[in-house]
């Protein structure tokens, strides 16, 4: 009889337990419930700039590649006409010694 009371008491101690834990991730579950979708929403907004970005630095960088190509060509084609880098610079408006180093690059005299 002794035997089967102690069991008794334990299977009742084990349910208590596991109402108990039960009531806990109930509890943990509503504390550290995650907004998926708001997560979701926000990562494709940030995907979205990110590419934005990606658009706007290869625009960038390719306009002002061209831009200098054109200062560099301009600077070559005076400088093939007989003008000096101080008659450059100043029809170009950059300074002379900019065009010094572009002439340089190119190893013209």
């Amino acid at each position: 009889m002794p035997k089967d009371l102690f069991l008794y008491a334990l299977l009742i101690l084990d349910l208590i337990i596991l109402g108990f834990l039960i009531t806990l991730y109930l509890k943990f579950r509503k504390i550290v419930s995650f907004p998926w979708e708001d997560i979701e929403a926000s990562l494709e907004r940030a995907q979205v700039l990110v590419t934005k970005l990606q658009e706007l630095r290869s625009s960038t960088v390719n306009e002002s590649h061209s831009t200098e190509d054109i200062m560099r060509d301009q600077v070559y084609a005076l400088h093939k006409n007989g003008m000096g880098p101080k008659e450059i610079a100043k029809r170009l408006g950059i300074s002379e010694g900019e065009v010094e180093i572009l002439l340089k690059r190119k190893k013209l005299p």
